[in-house]
């Protein structure tokens, strides 16, 4: 049954805007990194190394403080906005479908599309990057590989890091019906963390400033860093809370 929900939520999303704001979030920084890279081709030679780790390296210092976070965010929102919209809350809960699989249906969608974000930008930075090697040869992308199992583990670990955001913000989105309240916060909450850096010692227990932390320490020994761990705690703890709220404010 949870399946079936779950391939009914993503039917629905087909027709929202939450699928298009995936590809274009995917899509928006490897573009401007391309645009980037073809006019001062000089950012990717300034040092030597592997090219295209610069090239993922840059990217990511480009996207991950502010977009990624954003884009979390946004996704959640929408997601969510989709059953306030439509005033449809009433009618799922009428149906013979337990609660728990309505409320975890939606988090595996926010969560799938996180993944379907994250696989779309790499393609698109490869392409991207395909592409720069051709016109300008001396960048030497076409001669070299990318390192896939840093690209990979990259892909884990930012993941791992939203689900912090992604907790907090699909317990608020279904709390509060108006979706500038949830974006606000989350607003505040990036820019906070972008104000605050890493001068703030206790920054490692702030929910969105985890993908930052995990983008500055990614070079570090180890796989799931701390505030990594600290954001699956804060998941299933949050998540969990959530639930019961839902299963108890909510009523058919």
């Amino acid at each position: 049954m949870l399946l079936r929900t779950f391939s009914t939520d993503i039917l629905k999303a087909k027709n929202t805007f939450a699928l298009w704001l995936t590809i274009l979030g995917a899509g928006f920084v490897p573009a401007i990194m391309f645009l980037i890279v073809y006019n001062r081709p000089i950012v990717l030679t300034l040092k030597t190394g592997n090219a295209w780790h610069q090239y993922f390296e840059l990217a990511y210092r480009s996207s991950v403080p502010f977009f990624l976070p954003l884009f979390v965010v946004l996704i959640v929102s929408l997601v969510v906005q989709t059953e306030h919209k439509s005033n449809t809350w009433k009618h799922l809960l009428t149906l013979p479908v337990p609660k728990h699989e309505i409320y975890i249906s939606k988090i595996l969608l926010i969560l799938s599309l996180l993944i379907l974000c994250y696989l779309l930008f790499v393609i698109f930075l490869l392409a991207g990057g395909v592409l720069l090697g051709l016109i300008h040869p001396q960048l030497k992308l076409l001669s070299q590989v990318p390192d896939f199992e840093f690209i990979a583990k990259m892909g884990v670990k930012l993941w791992v890091s939203a689900l912090a955001i992604v907790a907090i913000h699909y317990w608020l989105c279904i709390r509060v019906k108006n979706q500038i309240l949830p974006i606000g916060i989350g607003l505040v909450g990036i820019i906070s963390t972008l104000i605050l850096g890493l001068f703030w010692k206790n920054i490692v227990y702030f929910p969105w400033a985890f993908l930052m932390l995990t983008n500055e320490y990614k070079a570090q020994a180890g796989f799931l860093l701390n505030h990594e761990l600290r954001s699956i705690l804060y998941f299933v703890v949050i998540a969990c809370l959530g639930y019961f709220d839902f299963s108890k404010w909510y009523k058919a």
